[in-house]
């Protein structure tokens, strides 16, 4: 699922467009900015946020299902501005999570470096 945007695919496969999400409208970014390190810039230019918000994913009762969370950070330059939890079923998956320092970044990136 493509958070904060329409469908999508990409080299990674294709991503649904964003749904499922409470409350309703709820908040949404994009950027056209180059994202660095991937060559799916369009996966990573939208996102979802809000205090709290969620997804509820309608899925078959007994199955297993694998959860990839892509992330980047296009809003937030520093570390510590967004820390988020994530939980799965109830149970906490990420805490405190921080993807600008987690990434490793000190600043913003003036534009995407050339392969």
């Amino acid at each position: 699922m493509n958070a904060g945007g329409g469908q999508l695919t990409t080299s990674l496969g294709t991503f649904a467009a964003d749904n499922s999400f409470a409350p309703t409208p709820g908040n949404s970014y994009t950027t056209s900015t180059a994202i660095a390190n991937t060559s799916d810039d369009a996966l990573y230019q939208s996102e979802r946020y809000g205090n709290p918000f969620s997804y509820a994913f309608p899925v078959t009762s007994g199955q297993q299902y694998r959860v990839v969370l892509h992330f980047a950070e296009i809003d937030k330059w520093g570390s510590g501005l967004r820390v988020f939890d994530v939980s799965a079923e109830g149970s906490k998956v990420l805490d405190n999570y921080d993807i600008f320092q987690k990434a490793g970044a000190t600043s913003r990136p003036s534009a995407k470096p050339s392969p």
